[in-house]
């Protein structure tokens, strides 16, 4: 009973997932990459690859009450996060960590503390 939820209440479900973003759009894949994630659940902290939108990922996945940084484009990496869950400290950020030949490669960071627990994190 009481242990178990204690235990529960610690516990956060990461996830990354690269979308594919032109290959989905490009063959109509939508409603299977959002019944994915939705299939996911419950997930607490989200990392996205080519999400070029990840507002819509958010609302059309069914992530209610989740917060989320879009990041800077081309090559978008944004985050989602639980804000039931999770108290936001400062603004999200980023850094430009490298180029190829799809173009720039960015890192997206917010800092978060665990409601639950107090403990802050570096997502």
């Amino acid at each position: 009973g009481g242990r178990l939820a204690a235990k529960e209440e610690g516990r956060v479900h990461v996830a990354s997932y690269n979308l594919f973003w032109w290959n989905v759009g490009a063959n109509d894949r939508w409603s299977e990459l959002y019944a994915r994630i939705r299939e996911e659940r419950p997930l607490d902290l989200v990392g996205f690859q080519e999400c070029s939108d990840v507002a819509l990922v958010v609302r059309r996945a069914g992530l209610d009450g989740f917060a989320h940084y879009q990041g800077p484009s081309p090559n978008p990496c944004p985050i989602a996060w639980n804000a039931a869950m999770f108290e936001q400290l400062g603004s999200p950020g980023h850094r430009w960590v490298a180029n190829d030949m799809w173009g720039d490669r960015w890192m997206t960071w917010v800092r978060l503390r665990h409601i639950a627990s107090g403990t802050a994190l570096f997502f």
